[in-house]
């Protein structure tokens, strides 16, 4: 008897639990979509302008993270000026009470950028880096509907996020 009535009752927490779990399925293409809605990007600090531009994102299964590629612009002064690519990796962050998802931990893997002189780069780096951690990790790449019980629901505790055929997978629920 005791057997059978815990057989019942992990039964229905199972049963309970996994109706109360929500997989957010977040593609390349819509988070590709989104990084494009928040660019182009310029950022100034003191004598140097930076603006990203035509990003790319790719999902990276293996330590599920996202590449985030772009475009980039610098304009320093004197008249100094380039063009090239800068590259960063990173994950989202989910921020429960909002229900939104952030790029965070963001950090620069690759910056190329042709004419400009190499002690001009260091400057260039770090006002990327900021951007990257502050302007980036600011604005929301998903955010739960307010109108949606699923969506409601799933506020509350992130369970686990992982990269599987160019799709970033987000379990959410409740328990």
């Amino acid at each position: 008897m005791k057997r059978l009535l815990l057989g019942i009752i992990i039964t229905l927490y199972s049963t309970f639990s996994t109706a109360l779990t929500y997989t957010l399925e977040l593609t390349e293409d819509k988070l590709q979509a989104k990084a494009e809605s928040m660019m182009p990007l310029t950022k100034k600090k003191l004598f140097i302008t930076t603006t990203l531009s035509e990003p790319v994102i790719d999902l990276i299964a293996a330590t599920n993270e996202i590449n985030l590629t772009s475009n980039i612009n610098v304009k320093a002064l004197g008249n100094i000026s380039g063009n090239g690519k800068v590259s960063f990796t990173g994950s989202l962050r989910y921020v429960s009470d909002t229900g939104s998802f952030y790029f965070d931990n963001l950090t620069l893997n690759t910056l190329e950028i042709e004419n400009m002189p190499a002690k001009a780069l260091p400057k260039i780096k770090g006002l990327l880096e900021l951007v990257a951690k502050k302007v980036l990790a600011a604005k929301p790449v998903y955010k739960f509907k307010d109108n949606n019980l699923k969506h409601t629901l799933a506020k509350a505790t992130l369970k686990s996020m992982s990269v599987e055929n160019e799709t970033l997978f987000v379990e959410l629920g409740v328990f």
